[in-house]
């Protein structure tokens, strides 16, 4: 067991710096970090045994993909206990060993089809669950707000290409929604900044999100029946349609509510 030299606090195995005051723990010259030594050990023994049973078997045309497998979790593993415990650092080996091992997977049963979906589901996920949590976004709302919109426009495009070679039915149907849904936003966003009192409350959120949902629902809708039926009509979305203009009516009553409340106790402060 390690001690802090700065405060004296017990560090466990693999800790790069004290939690306690955050100094740095710096192994001394010749001594290595052993942690992952056994774990690494073992996966060479399972590779190779795993490697010569398949031979040995028959199963030479797919001997990679279990091989690939415990390559994966050696390397996830291991980086995971050589103290490299920081989330963003591990969620990023461990989505791209995902994505590699799946890829490996699919390649080795056909062609490429659904690891490349996979795949950009993981980029989509990293770009929403884990790089708002990098340094250079950390301090900054709208760039992981940009970034995440863009990221998913991008995705929508890269799906319908993977799944029909060609631009179908993103530029009629997704791009058309996406907009929808950022120019409504957009507009939300613009009204509540423009109000005096920059605070919003719980039931202006909540109102906003069922509008933008219900909104962009609705032009879903629109688009895939044309898509699909060269016809302007409204299949499902009707009631959602009218749920969307009342929940506006709301959001508006709302906001009209808390203005005259703020001028009604604003004179009586004055008085």
């Amino acid at each position: 067991m390690a001690y802090c030299v700065q405060c004296g606090v017990k560090l466990a195995g693999g800790t790069t710096e004290c939690p306690l005051c955050k100094t740095p723990v710096i192994l001394p010259p010749g001594v290595v970090e052993e942690a992952a030594a056994p774990l690494i050990v073992l996966g060479a023994v399972a590779f190779i045994s795993v490697g010569l049973a398949l031979a040995l078997a028959g199963h030479r045309k797919i001997i990679l993909i279990p091989l690939a497998g415990i390559v994966s979790l050696i390397i996830s593993l291991s980086y995971a206990l050589m103290g490299k415990k920081r989330y963003v650092n591990q969620a990023t080996v461990n989505l791209v060993v995902s994505a590699g091992l799946l890829l490996v997977i699919d390649a080795f049963l056909g062609t490429l089809g659904w690891s490349l979906i996979a795949a950009l589901s993981i980029a989509l996920y990293w770009v929403i669950g884990v790089f708002p949590f990098t340094r250079w976004p950390k301090r900054s709302n709208a760039v992981k707000i940009v970034t995440t919109l863009i990221a998913i426009l991008i995705y929508l495009a890269a799906l319908n290409f993977t799944l029909s070679s060609a631009l179908t039915w993103f530029i009629p149907v997704a791009l058309p929604i996406w907009l929808t849904a950022i120019v409504t936003l957009g507009i939300l966003l613009f009204i509540l900044a423009k109000r005096r009192v920059r605070s919003v409350t719980i039931g202006e959120l909540v109102l906003a999100a069922l509008f933008i949902v219900f909104l962009t629902l609705t032009v879903f809708d629109l688009l895939l029946t044309h898509y699909l039926k060269d016809l302007w009509a409204l299949r499902w979305a009707s009631a959602l349609l009218v749920g969307s203009l009342v929940v506006l009516f709301l959001l508006l009553a709302l906001n009209l509510s808390i203005r005259v409340r703020r001028y009604f106790t604003s004179i009586r402060q004055e008085k």
